[in-house]
């Protein structure tokens, strides 16, 4: 029977060396399963960090493209303003031309002679104090231009360090042991900063002339039409208004804003013979007075010149300087064949053993929603600086890239 017993001992020992094994393996599987658990929620926490980051950097991105968006329409805007402002003056001094005419006709017809004498003058006191009112609200409108101008400049500066801060505050915010990694590598075609390469400083005044001659409102643009017409018999009179407002830069780069208004009586006697009566005739300008000598194109100045060239060109000659021309301003502007930028930041651990790190991308997008706002002509538009309808959208990243990021990393 001893021997049995002894037996039954060694077969206990064997049992509880492989128990203790079986305990140390789950242990060092458990350790290892929570410390991939703790690398796992650590690795979230890098990546959630860097998409606020990016995001934020993105945004102020974002803000400073449509900034310069909104102040480059501000530009036109006040641009139109001007040319507003000196056609109504030659407009209003065609009318006050047409008065003292029609006063000295009528002079000696009873009632009527008293009537348009006051006409006359009440027109020409309106139109002496619009002069001065619009000298001062013209210089007020080249000054505005230029202000905006100079924003631009600052609010691109003040962007390109904010943006960086941002994500700099965001990212120690979040977790005092991060730090941002920006990346600046040929290999890279797309890193940080790249939103301040796509856009550059527009020196170019044709450009800014063609968009301000297509924003011009319908009274500048033409201000052509037929007052009415009358036909007894043979004879057909017709009281016609011809005018418009230009803008020029005469080879300089200083803006000049031109404007012409005159008044015609056109008498047809008969299939054989017409005549033409010039009634009143007006011109302004901002800069160089309208071309008095050579002949512009056939609509300009809404086809005064081509209908009416002696009378136009003598508008030319009297008309009146409101003031000095306006310097060309500089604006930023984008090239929509390029592609559009993209903002790649990396953040990674300042002292770990393992370095993590997380890699985030966002993209600046143009939409303009046609739901909200539609175009005219319902094409589809393409990247610009005149619609501040920029925004931000996260981006994914290939894995070649994502593997040259851990190079640099």
């Amino acid at each position: 029977m001893k021997p049995r017993n002894k037996a039954i001992k060694c077969q206990q020992g064997q049992a509880l060396v492989l128990m203790l094994a079986v305990i140390v393996v789950a242990w060092v599987g458990l350790t290892w399963v929570v410390q991939l658990s703790e690398r796992s929620q650590r690795q979230t926490h890098i990546q959630q960090v860097a998409d606020y980051a990016t995001q934020a950097f993105a945004v102020v991105a974002a803000r400073d493209l449509n900034f310069k968006a909104v102040t480059n329409r501000a530009m036109l805007v006040n641009s139109v303003a001007i040319a507003q402002l000196v056609g109504l003056h030659a407009y209003l001094e065609m009318l006050s031309r047409t008065s003292q005419n029609a006063a000295l006709v009528t002079s000696w017809v009873p009632y009527a002679n008293a009537a348009m004498a006051q006409v006359a003058r009440a027109l020409h006191t309106v139109q002496r104090s619009y002069t001065t009112a619009a000298s001062g609200l013209i210089q007020l409108h080249q000054l505005t231009i230029q202000l905006l101008s100079h924003a631009q400049t600052l609010f691109h500066a003040a962007a390109s360090v904010t943006a960086l801060r941002t994500s700099q505050h965001v990212v120690t915010t979040a977790d005092n042991s991060l730090e941002l990694v920006l990346f600046n590598h040929a290999t890279l075609p797309q890193f940080a900063y790249v939103w301040l390469g796509y856009q550059h400083r527009q020196s170019d005044i044709s450009d800014f002339i063609t968009l301000a001659q297509r924003s011009r409102d319908p009274f500048s643009q033409a201000r052509s039409y037929r007052w009415f017409s009358v036909s007894p018999g043979l004879v057909n009179a017709r009281l016609e208004k011809w005018g418009g407002s230009e803008i020029s830069h005469q080879f300089t780069r200083h803006i000049h804003w031109q404007a012409i208004d005159i008044a015609t009586l056109r008498v047809r006697l008969g299939p054989f013979r017409s005549f033409t009566v010039p009634l009143g005739w007006g011109g302004a300008s901002a800069g160089l007075r309208p071309p008095f000598v050579t002949t512009p194109a056939r609509d300009a100045f809404g086809g005064a010149y081509h209908a009416r060239r002696s009378l136009s060109r003598q508008s030319a000659a009297q008309a009146t300087v409101l003031t000095n021309s306006m310097p060309a301003p500089l604006y930023y502007s984008v090239d929509s064949d390029r592609r559009l930028p993209q903002i790649t930041l990396a953040v990674r651990e300042k002292d770990s053993e393992y370095k993590a790190y997380a890699v985030s991308r966002a993209g600046l997008h143009f939409h303009r929603p046609n739901l909200l706002w539609p175009r005219r002509d319902a094409w589809y538009e393409r990247a610009n600086l005149y619609n501040a309808v920029w925004r931000a959208q996260p981006e994914s990243i290939s894995i070649a890239e994502q593997w040259i990021l851990e190079q640099q990393l």
